[in-house]
């Protein structure tokens, strides 16, 4: 078994708000030591690719009636506007993994207490950029994964999960099933405000994300 980091709730230039390709945010996460990064993108399932020395977990998060919920292992797209509990069961129909994104916000879409109450795998205890629903998950009591929802390179692993298994889909999914696993907060507001001048600096010079 490894000890293997991996953030788990990142986003790519497919989702709207997202500024940098899978490639780069793949390639900045290797230089800061991560065994992998999941890679949810909003509404959507990203076309899959590969990136030398590290893995990736290509998931969604879904936009459901009541919040929003990061889901990895299904063969394809859930539609955005599906009951969270709904949404559970297909996932689990398909064998894959379902995870309230940042339950306990009050300035994201959480699902609050239902996040508690849809049989979901896990919950998303720390969120690289939701201090309150951190704050809140922690006075819960309840464990969780990490995840940074970094939209951008800089805040890759501002939240992550650790994990003692191979680097492959399959093991983590089983991990996070049966809650083997650590998860991490290193908050960097530098690194959000970095994102935010790049965005503004984008619109001033009319660039395309890459």
């Amino acid at each position: 078994m490894m000890n293997m980091r991996i953030d788990m709730h990142v986003h790519s230039n497919y989702s709207p708000d997202g500024i940098h390709s899978v490639e780069r945010m793949a390639a900045v996460a290797k230089k800061k030591g991560f065994g992998g990064i999941g890679i949810c993108d909003h509404d959507m399932l990203t076309p899959k690719r590969n990136v030398d020395g590290i893995a990736l977990f290509f998931g969604e998060e879904v936009s459901c009636a009541e919040g929003h919920v990061c889901v990895f292992g299904i063969g394809k797209g859930i539609e955005k506007g599906i009951r969270a509990a709904e949404l559970v069961d297909k996932v689990h129909d398909e064998g894959g993994v379902a995870i309230p994104a940042h339950p306990l916000s009050i300035f994201k879409k959480g699902l609050g207490p239902l996040a508690f109450r849809i049989g979901a795998d896990a919950l998303e205890k720390y969120n690289g950029s939701d201090y309150i629903s951190n704050m809140r998950m922690i006075a819960s009591g309840v464990n969780g994964v990490g995840g940074s929802d970094a939209h951008s390179i800089y805040e890759i692993g501002n939240a992550y999960t650790v994990f003692e298994c191979e680097p492959n889909e399959a093991d983590i999914l089983e991990e996070v099933r049966t809650g083997m696993f650590k998860p991490v907060w290193r908050p960097n507001p530098v690194s959000i405000t970095a994102r935010h001048i790049e965005k503004a600096m984008r619109r001033v010079r009319g660039k395309a994300n890459v």
